[in-house]
């Protein structure tokens, strides 16, 4: 169980892009509320992601808007 919740406070670590020792005010938390809390900063990255797309397709110009487009697959 311990080495199953220094592994998830690795990828939570990692997620976050901090360092392991870092996590440490995390240990109190379980298995269960660790996956929990790396499910919702996943969520908040495709939320931001979102928003950072529509703000930048928003921005450009539309014949630019298009070559965007086209050069990451409509990614924008």
């Amino acid at each position: 169980m311990a080495t199953e919740q220094q592994q998830l406070l690795a990828q939570l670590a990692q997620r976050l892009r901090r360092p392991v020792h870092g996590m440490a005010a995390f240990e109190a938390l379980s298995a269960e509320e660790i996956q929990q809390l790396m499910g919702y900063i996943s969520q908040a990255c495709e939320r931001e992601q979102i928003a950072v797309r529509q703000d930048l397709r928003q921005s450009l110009p539309k014949p630019l808007r298009w070559l965007v487009a086209k050069r990451w697959g409509g990614a924008l």
